[in-house]
């Protein structure tokens, strides 16, 4: 966050996605998500940490085929955290943010799937950092339920 900011930055984490269906086309999502980076600056480690929780309405466009594309809108707050190590400054920041994005989910089995490919963009500027974002997702689907 300290050794990228105003750049872009690459980091590794998870996306927890819980998502509620009202009928066979709309619905919300719940989006849990942390994103993991060290860089090394001058000898020191910046260990910076990205977590988010969004909710918004989600389309899905379901058919016969075992593809379900869908897109959504989310928003809901992101909080960044810098910690410089051995001992240095720590610095957080907790912001609203927003995301706009879709995906698309290839069924296995009747409450399985695989989440081919998820693409967001998300908008936040917690710790200054560059307020943009594209994240990319992959992952397994488990429908709970009807």
């Amino acid at each position: 966050i300290y050794a990228t900011r105003g750049h872009y930055e690459n980091s590794s984490g998870f996306v927890l996605a819980l998502n509620e269906d009202m009928n066979r086309r709309f619905g919300g999502t719940l989006d849990i998500s942390a994103n993991f980076r060290t860089v090394v600056v001058r000898g020191s480690e910046n260990r910076q940490r990205s977590y988010s929780i969004l909710y918004g309405p989600r389309y899905s466009y379901r058919t016969s085929f075992p593809m379900t594309p869908f897109v959504h809108v989310l928003a809901g707050a992101a909080h960044k955290d810098v910690r410089v190590k051995p001992t240095g400054p720590h610095a957080s920041d907790l912001r609203f943010a927003v995301s706009a994005g879709g995906g698309v989910d290839f069924r296995l089995r009747n409450k399985v799937s695989v989440r081919v490919l998820q693409l967001d963009y998300i908008h936040n500027s917690a710790l200054g950092t560059r307020p943009q974002a594209l994240r990319v997702a992959t992952g397994f689907v488990i429908a709970l339920g009807k």
